[in-house]
């Protein structure tokens, strides 16, 4: 048996020593209570015979019954550390599967190894079942009110095409496209976040000139910048990248994107190189920046620094959250940083050597 230093070697231990302590405690008393037996009343075991007489039973009863005194004291202490803590996730189970997402488990006392890891690892799981449900919730009410407003525009307006209140002049079938325009936006960043967090988003990974596919993008998004005021600026290395050019473009044009609602005027930088193992790519702004605390969370799902800001340019807030899916995807990391201009760095890294995967059939 191969008892390690958890819950198995604690009872072993614990037994063992109860059992020498009961020995120990009955050769104590017997050597004391036989010696002063034979100092002080040598008559009372003055017996020809080698059977026991009454005082001996008597005297083996009377240890018998301290020894199973002490074994129960221990043993009670020992069940009790082991048994609460799992009778405590036995209850919590119960609470959590009939929908008590509170519930956790206790124990009044320390409990042992792996006892003690067993509440810890149930909190744990029912802090993060809680916080899943509750982050579900917080989706669901984002994407109604993200659904809420181009919906409403669209059925206002086919509704005043219907009743002949509005003319359905080119420029206002125009207005209804941006908005049919967004709301595809909107659905497939959704689908590629869920996607993600199922773990069944695919790759088409391939050998690319990433050079090509960067300048691209840029020329496509370089006009509506330049009238923002953004002067672009690509700096890459041309060099053959494993990647899925595919999510790669669509991470960039969701910088892009980003930099055209939010940064200052100025110059925008597109950077792409090696850093040690990873490939970088970056899309630096000239401003206005981000504190840091906004930083750490830039990166999540329908959050937005400045609401009015982001409600007058038109963002939904997942943008970002794609761009660290797809990073992830290909086994790397999206990071938001300032930078020497005072602007943010926003940067997608992702190894050199990206693992395969399956062709998407998405």
């Amino acid at each position: 048996m191969n008892l390690s230093y958890g819950l198995g070697r604690k009872i072993a231990s614990a037994v063992a020593s109860t059992v020498l302590l009961v020995h120990a405690v009955i050769f104590i008393l017997c050597y004391t209570i036989y010696y002063l037996a034979g100092k002080y009343w040598p008559t009372l075991f003055d017996c020809e015979s080698d059977l026991p007489t009454l005082p001996d039973f008597l005297l083996f009863l009377a240890l018998g019954l301290v020894a199973v005194l002490v074994s129960l004291y221990f043993s009670t202490r020992i069940a009790r550390r082991l048994v609460e803590p799992l009778n405590s996730v036995a209850t919590g189970i119960r609470c959590v599967a009939a929908g008590d997402l509170d519930a956790r488990a206790q124990a009044t006392e320390a409990p042992l190894g792996e006892a003690s890891a067993l509440v810890q690892d149930f909190n744990q799981m029912a802090e993060k079942l809680q916080r899943a449900v509750n982050e579900r919730a917080q989706w669901n009410a984002a994407i109604a009110h993200e659904l809420r407003t181009p919906v409403t525009i669209l059925r206002g307006r086919l509704l005043g095409f219907a009743d002949g209140v509005f003319p359905p002049t080119e420029e206002a079938l125009r207005k209804l496209l941006t908005q049919v325009d967004g709301l595809s936006r909107l659905i497939e960043d959704l689908r590629l976040l869920s996607l993600f967090e199922s773990h069944q988003l695919r790759l088409d990974l391939r050998s690319v000139n990433l050079e090509q596919e960067i300048r691209t993008v840029g020329d496509i998004y370089e006009p509506m910048l330049q009238k923002a005021g953004l002067r672009l600026r690509i700096l890459v290395e041309a060099m053959p990248v494993r990647c899925d050019p595919l999510r790669i473009r669509q991470a960039l044009v969701a910088l892009l994107d980003n930099a055209l609602k939010y940064a200052t005027a100025g110059e925008l930088w597109v950077r792409f190189a090696r850093e040690g193992e990873d490939n970088v790519l970056r899309v630096n702004d000239a401003g206005p920046g981000l504190p840091d605390a906004a930083m750490q969370q830039v990166f999540q799902a329908f959050w937005q620094a400045d609401s009015v800001s982001a409600k007058i340019a038109g963002g939904n807030g997942l943008g970002l959250s794609v761009v660290k899916a797809i990073a992830m995807a290909h086994g790397g990391d999206a990071r938001c940083t300032a930078n020497e201009a005072g602007g943010t760095s926003f940067s997608i890294r992702w190894p050199i050597a990206s693992p395969d995967a399956a062709r998407s059939t998405d």
